[in-house]
């Protein structure tokens, strides 16, 4: 071993961080590691709160009220809690399932409901192509994608003008579903 060898490794020796450094590190992974597990207990409680909420106000609330015989209630601090049916999702996300929806709504009159989009992937210097139709994109032997769906607001205010007009909407089909929840307004 020659002399500069020796002094190349004793001058990464003295690089190396210290001891005290490196427990100083390890504390403050520690401290990261216990903050991580802390907040992944704090999102699966927040979670299950949500859950439970959830419960209360579109199941347990709405019914005893129903049971009750009233839509709406004034608690004595002022709390005014009323119960108002509610329609949510969107189209299915499996294309077959899709597929059958899109077609049903074709059936029932609703085809200006549906968007179709495309989304075309070009190289460089294809600039000039990009204005073309569909069919050129697959003349071209341009790769597109095609989207075909109906926004979820759109969806669900064709389904409620549907209902109210006492017509039959298949919910699950079309990726909806309707329940009752309780609104809870805090005094003024």
């Amino acid at each position: 071993m020659n002399d500069a060898s020796l002094l190349d490794q004793l001058s990464a020796l003295a690089e190396l961080p210290s001891a005290e450094e490196l427990k100083s590190v390890k504390a403050l992974v520690e401290k990261a590691l216990e903050r991580q597990r802390y907040i992944a207990k704090l999102e699966d409680a927040l979670q299950r709160e949500k859950k439970a909420l959830n419960l209360i106000l579109t199941s347990a609330l709405p019914d005893l009220m129903a049971s009750a015989g009233t839509k709406e209630f004034t608690t004595e601090e002022g709390f005014k809690v009323s119960i108002k049916d509610f329609l949510s999702g969107s189209l299915p996300k499996d294309e077959d399932k899709r597929t059958v929806a899109l077609e049903w709504l074709r059936g029932n009159g609703a085809e200006d409901l549906i968007k179709n989009e495309l989304h075309a992937h070009f190289d460089r210097g294809q600039d000039n192509v990009a204005g073309d139709v569909a069919g050129k994109l697959q003349e071209a032997g341009i790769a597109f994608e095609q989207a075909v769906g109906v926004h979820p607001s759109t969806l669900k205010a064709y389904a409620n003008e549907r209902m109210r007009n006492g017509e039959d909407v298949p919910l699950e089909l079309l990726g909806l579903y309707a329940g009752r929840i309780a609104e809870i307004q805090r005094p003024k």
